[in-house]
Order: C-alpha cells, then sequence, then structure tokens
C-alpha cells in the first residue's frame, strides 16, 4: 500500500514488488511497514522470505531474530546480498557440528563393536613410532677431495707452470721500419751478443 501512495518516487519498487507473491497484514488500524515485516517475520517462521531494505534497524532486527534470513541491499542501481551476521554464522557452524558428530546411540554401538572384536585391547598396546634423528642431507654437502685428488691437481699447477706464453710486443709502424733497416745492415742478435 505504502508503494502505492508514493506513486512517482516508488515506482520502480512497485514493478519489483509485482512480481513476488504479496503476503497480506491484518493490521487496523494500519501501522508502519517496518514493523508490520517484524511481526510477520517472527509469527511465520515456517515460510522461507529474504528482506530487501534499506532501512538498517530492519535488517539488524532480522539479524538477531531470524538469523536464517537472508537481507538484501540496494545499492549502486542492483540488489545486493548482505553478508551473513554472526548470529547466522554461529548457528551454522553448530548445525555443521551436530551432522558430525555422533549420537550417544551411534557411540555405544561403536564401542560395542569394538569390544566385540578386540579393537579396543590393540589400540592400548600400539606403541608410537618414535621419530629417527636424520643427518645432513649428502646431495647437498660438497664433496671431500682425496690425496690422489690433491696430488693430481698440485701436479696440474706445475705443468701449466712450465707452460708459459710468450707475448708478443706491440710496435708502432715507423719502429718496426727502423728495425727492418736495422736487421739490414747487421742481425739484432750480433748486436746484443758481442764479446
Amino acid at each position: 500500500m505504502e508503494n502505492i501512495k508514493l506513486s512517482g518516487i516508488g515506482f520502480g519498487a512497485m514493478l519489483i514488488l509485482k512480481q513476488y507473491d504479496i503476503v497480506k497484514c491484518n493490521h487496523y488500524p494500519s501501522i508502519s511497514a517496518e514493523k508490520c515485516f517484524q511481526q510477520i517475520l517472527i509469527k511465520d517462521t515456517t515460510k522461507k522470505y529474504f528482506l530487501a531494505s534499506q532501512s538498517l534497524s530492519l535488517r539488524e532486527y532480522c539479524h538477531n531474530h531470524r538469523p536464517d534470513l537472508p537481507t538484501m541491499l540496494i545499492t549502486h542501481n542492483a540488489i545486493n546480498l548482505e553478508r551473513p551476521s554472526l548470529n547466522s554464522r554461529s548457528i551454522v557452524e553448530e548445525k555443521k557440528k551436530e551432522r558430525t558428530n555422533l549420537s550417544k546411540h551411534e557411540s555405544n554401538i561403536l564401542k560395542k563393536r569394538k569390544h566385540e572384536l578386540n579393537l579396543d585391547q590393540d589400540e592400548n598396546n600400539v606403541e608410537k613410532k618414535k621419530k629417527k634423528k636424520h643427518g645432513i642431507n649428502p646431495l647437498s654437502m660438497k664433496k671431500k677431495k682425496t690425496m690422489n685428488s690433491i696430488n693430481q691437481t698440485v701436479n696440474n699447477k706445475s705443468e701449466k707452470m712450465t707452460r708459459r706464453r710468450t707475448r708478443q710486443l706491440r710496435m708502432s709502424s715507423h719502429l718496426k721500419e727502423h728495425l727492418k733497416e736495422l736487421q739490414k745492415t747487421f742481425s739484432i742478435k750480433e748486436f746484443f751478443h758481442k764479446e
């Protein structure tokens, strides 16, 4: 009714509401929409609803009194689903624990089966394996040098020292020409080895 009275402002919301079933309220005289929603949600817990509202107080009320009810918020021209409240998360965790935990009857049956098969005695006799201390990873360590390899490296070094390279002297072109002229007149060896 409130959407029809608002006409222009609530026209978009009214189009959205026409797609869903309408729950009629029997409040006379009429009360605000927020209070009407609160009463309907508390009275009828069998039906599953989604609550889409801009009202923060109504959404908080739903989080506290109906944690199973998903709430939606209209933001940025779209309807967005809100995160579940802490209340609803705790209820979900409790239900998960109930599903995974055994009932008393089931635990009694298991104990009887274990006793019949003598599994309860085996559990007491089983010793826990102690962890052994492991050494260092041999692949990560550097290999030790043996005496033969040390001697070979010394010999290789001595061989290398005997094979020294003689480097040629680099001279400028005018010096080379001058040396050629000198060689023509006499040899350089004779010049240095005069006695």
